[in-house]
């Protein structure tokens, strides 16, 4: 019984052993395929963010595989550096960063700027069947545009099953996302269901000088539900005036104002909206997997 015991346990550690060595081995490939993309591209400083889901949630699988990219590279790349990790966090923290807001041209320009890189790598994991693809993109910082992507699969064991469900980050917590668009910062606080009524308040503070600032209604604000509805603003309110079409307000500077946009008719009562997109002066702040509370 022992000597079958001590087979079955040996056998149990060469599947494990074999399961990392593949896993290692699929990061390394992307990592020797994207490698001479951006040395060729003249990228000297390069930034590794989490990878996410194709909601732009994080798992800890997503930060497993950013971290592990990233060490690669760091042996792989000897044309350019790679972005210590801890500062790139405290800069993403800082300036209210969030992976699904990588997805905008903006946002990828301001991180580069704010980082001093000039390349920025994301990635999507993505269950299929037996194996989960990853898919990774070098973004150039100055355009925005793509450089190099890749793609593998890693088999979906269950230790990764379960890296895949631990941590997911659904984006900062409800009071604490706030977006930044020309210098107009707004700062989401909740937004709340009330019926078919979800009423979304924030703060919008104009950022060192004077401004009007003009805030659509039903003329463009909407949201998403979590089905992928989408619902039309029925109301914005900015300070002591609302319309249903838009609202124009002067903001004295850094001075924060209390504003809100209303949806009407959200049948689906949602538990979380994908999207709320606020349009303002020809510009869009968005905010993205936002819980909506009871009343």
């Amino acid at each position: 019984m022992q000597k079958l015991i001590g087979t079955v346990l040996c056998c149990l550690l060469l599947i494990s052993a074999h399961t990392a060595l593949a896993y290692e081995k699929e990061i390394k490939t992307l990592s020797e395929t994207i490698v001479k993309k951006i040395a060729k591209a003249g990228k000297k400083n390069v930034a590794v963010v989490y990878f996410t889901d194709l909601r732009g949630s994080t798992t800890d699988l997503g930060r497993l595989l950013a971290d592990e990219l990233s060490s690669d590279l760091s042996e792989d790349g000897k044309d350019f550096e790679i972005y210590d990790r801890n500062n790139l966090k405290s800069i993403l923290t800082e300036h209210k960063f969030s992976m699904s807001g990588l997805m905008d041209p903006k946002t990828v320009k301001e991180l580069g700027r704010k980082a001093g890189v000039d390349a920025i790598i994301t990635g999507t994991v993505t269950p299929l069947g037996d194996n989960v693809r990853v898919s990774v993109r070098v973004i150039a910082t100055d355009t925005a545009e793509v450089i190099a992507t890749a793609k593998g699969d890693i088999t979906r064991t269950k230790a990764i099953e379960g890296l895949l469900a631990k941590g997911i980050d659904t984006g900062a917590a409800i009071g604490e996302q706030q977006a930044e668009v020309r210098n107009f910062l707004f700062q989401l606080q909740k937004c709340r269901l009330s019926g078919q009524i979800v009423t979304c308040n924030f703060m919008v503070t104009s950022e060192g000088q004077d401004r009007e600032l003009t805030i659509l209604g039903n003329a463009g604000s909407r949201i998403f539900d979590d089905k992928g509805n989408e619902f039309k603003a029925s109301n914005v309110i900015v300070g002591d005036t609302s319309d249903s079409d838009w609202v124009t307000k002067g903001l004295v500077s850094n001075i924060p104002v209390k504003a809100g946009i209303v949806f009407e008719g959200v049948y689906s009562q949602p538990n979380q909206l994908s999207v709320l997109e606020i349009v303002f002066d020809g510009e869009r702040a968005q905010f993205r997997n936002v819980p909506v509370l009871a009343k």
